[in-house]
């Protein structure tokens, strides 16, 4: 599931929340979804982290 679904399926899940009490079968999936995102959300900052590269003063990379 991509990233932009998962978060749509939650705040639908959100929403419906103000609206009456989640069943306990929707506060699994909602749970479920959310960890999803994070695990996504993870991996993604996690590439970010490794794909930066420090430079010094004279411009050498470490």
């Amino acid at each position: 599931m991509k990233m932009e679904e998962i978060i749509k399926k939650i705040n639908e899940y959100a929403k419906l929340s103000k609206e009456r009490e989640l069943t306990d079968e929707e506060l699994k999936d909602r749970d479920s979804l959310r960890q999803e995102y994070l695990k996504i959300f993870r991996g993604n900052f996690e590439n970010q982290l490794k794909s930066i590269k420090i430079v010094d003063k004279d411009e050498s990379k470490e």
